[in-house]
């Protein structure tokens, strides 16, 4: 063959490729659109692989897309990750518990692994429009009347360190990160899925790098009136962590938060969610000593330091809010003490509630923060 002629079947092959690229592309957005609804059984298993603009229209929480709607937004927490999850119950989030309980329409702006500053660009985005075609846009009329921010202590301190030690970047590019992501890959899903698939893979079947526990030989227990449990280490209060750090992370959490505050301009409130090592308390418990490492290194608190450490989180927190008219909503208290009655972690996941976790946090915020909900 002619060097002309191949690089005629050359041209044409790649031709040929592009093609179908762009229509997989375009049948992944109708499919995915008109499809991946709880609603209509999508299965759950491969929401894992979706962009997370997407996986928001998933659950089933009464969403209007009108003012009247109630915006959760957070990490996997808000996204409703955990035992009941993986176990596909149909109520598994507290959203889906809100919604069923108070009759309030709900929409989830819930992503693992994010964070509260991500997830607030990515909200403000999807109202402008600024997703589409994976999600539609609303009118500044039909913009959610109430938001409820989420904030939990075992991990939300992490993404400020990993800008500043890991990433060497600055705090604006790493809110805009995963929004910048979304909206290079908007237009080609399938490309998105493809390479979460890939690394899912990789991660499971060829990672020959996977993380080795040092000092892992003690196990902690927790337990409920009904039954204990052993597990090797709990998320805590940031024990990893200096004071000092703390404050620096929320200084430079929270003026993200007072930016979305000043657009948005309606209720917000923020509600805290307790580590597992704070709610249950074992008398000494583990954690991991570094954020990233091949190694990672387990240490031993003692309970009082990490409920001490959780205390001085909460005042700063609330301290910050009162003075900037944002309601806090402290349910530590309230969880730990029923955390003494029935067990609210998962067995499998035991670094998220189980179904009688996340039903709790909602009946909290019904009952006693009416003006949340």
């Amino acid at each position: 063959m002619s060097f002309r002629g191949l690089t005629k079947n050359l041209f044409g092959f790649i031709t040929s490729l592009l093609i179908y690229f762009l229509l997989l592309n375009i049948f992944s957005i109708f499919f995915l659109r008109n499809f991946l609804y709880q609603k209509k059984s999508f299965p759950r298993k491969l929401l894992s692989v979706i962009p997370s603009a997407l996986r928001w229209q998933y659950p089933d929480v009464g969403t209007s897309y009108k003012s009247t709607d109630l915006a959760l937004i957070g990490d996997s927490y808000v996204e409703g990750a955990g035992d009941s999850f993986t176990s596909n119950n149909y109520n598994y989030s507290i959203g889906h518990f809100i919604n069923k309980y108070s009759n309030t329409p709900v929409v989830a702006f819930g992503t693992g692994g994010s964070s509260l500053p991500e997830q607030l660009q990515l909200f403000k985005a999807s109202l402008k429009g600024e997703l589409w075609p994976l999600r539609n846009g609303r009118e500044p009329i039909d913009y959610p009347s109430k938001v409820i921010l989420f904030f939990y202590e075992g991990n939300d301190f992490f993404d400020y360190f990993e800008y500043r030690k890991f990433l060497n970047i600055t705090k604006e590019e790493y809110q805009k990160r995963r929004l910048k992501k979304i909206k290079n890959e908007k237009y080609i899903p399938a490309f998105s899925i493809l390479k979460n698939i890939s690394y899912f893979i990789y991660m499971k079947y060829l990672n020959i790098n996977k993380y080795r526990f040092k000092n892992s030989e003690e196990t902690i227990e927790i337990c409920s009136k009904q039954k204990c449990f052993k597990n090797l280490s709990l998320q805590d209060a940031a024990s990893n962590i200096t004071n000092e750090e703390i404050l620096e992370a929320l200084n430079s959490k929270f003026e993200s938060i007072f930016s979305f505050k000043d657009f948005y301009n309606k209720k917000i409130c923020l509600a805290y969610i307790p580590s597992p090592a704070t709610i249950y308390s074992p008398k000494m418990l583990s954690y991991y000593l570094g954020l990233k490492s091949e190694d990672i290194k387990i240490d031993f608190a003692s309970s009082e330091k990490n409920l001490n450490r959780s205390k001085f989180i909460r005042s700063k927190i609330s301290s910050i809010l009162e003075k900037n008219n944002i309601a806090f909503v402290d349910l530590s208290d309230e969880i730990i003490s029923f955390s003494k009655k029935q067990y609210i972690l998962g067995k499998e996941d035991i670094n998220h509630f189980n179904s009688v976790g996340y039903k709790k946090i909602a009946q909290i915020l019904i009952e006693r923060y009416p003006e949340c909900i």
